[in-house]
């Protein structure tokens, strides 16, 4: 089971992330909206050492496509090593998308401000 909290309104979880480089925990606010895996702040990306994986096509919350370069990166995903693919953005948020979510139950306790992932 992943653990999280809801802060100020907003359920987030720690992921520890692999890079080439070095490895970190981020704090990532889940966002149903975003279909990929994981999305990072550049800088968090390049101190890690990600590596091009591909590109992709992304659309905007305003229908805006985009292609975006696609990274690769292990991360510790409830207790397991899992190869994601990593967008890289200039926001100061990391996000965990639905590509993590899928098959997985999210209960989010907004009274106790608990999040749990199974």
């Amino acid at each position: 089971m992943v653990r999280g909290v809801v802060i100020d309104h907003s359920p987030y979880v720690e992921v520890e992330v692999f890079g080439n480089r070095s490895q970190t925990v981020v704090t990532a606010l889940l966002d149903t909206g975003f279909s990929a895996d994981l999305c990072l702040p550049i800088e968090i990306g390049i101190a890690l050492g990600l590596e091009l994986w591909d590109v992709v096509e992304t659309e905007l919350a305003d229908g805006t496509l985009n292609l975006e370069p696609s990274y690769s990166a292990h991360i510790n995903w409830n207790g397991e090593l899992r190869m994601v693919d990593v967008i890289l953005t200039y926001s100061d948020e990391a996000l965990v998308g639905t590509g993590l979510l899928e098959g997985k139950s999210v209960n989010i306790d907004f009274r106790t401000g608990e999040v749990m992932i199974e």
